[in-house]
């Protein structure tokens, strides 16, 4: 992926770049990063589930799939 979908702010909920200092530029209080190069838009988070396989899974409003959230970032989302 070379190039980033516009950042949060804009109206987008989900984000998906390689370029990870592009990722850290992102404002911490309105989006979290999910993955390696998954940054979601705070507001847009639904809710979060678990698999059969304990793996959390991350709703997002208004878009139909669901997203893994990685070991490394689970403690951004336990109020949910």
């Amino acid at each position: 992926m070379a190039d980033c979908p516009p950042h949060p702010d804009s109206g987008a909920c989900l984000r998906l770049c390689d370029d990870i200092d592009h990722v850290e530029r992102a404002n911490p209080a309105r989006s979290r990063r999910i993955h390696r190069g998954t940054i979601v838009a705070v507001k847009q988070a639904a809710r979060t589930t678990r698999d059969f396989r304990d793996r959390t899974l991350l709703h997002l409003r208004h878009r139909p799939e669901e997203r893994g959230v990685s070991r490394a970032y689970l403690h951004l989302f336990k109020q949910m």
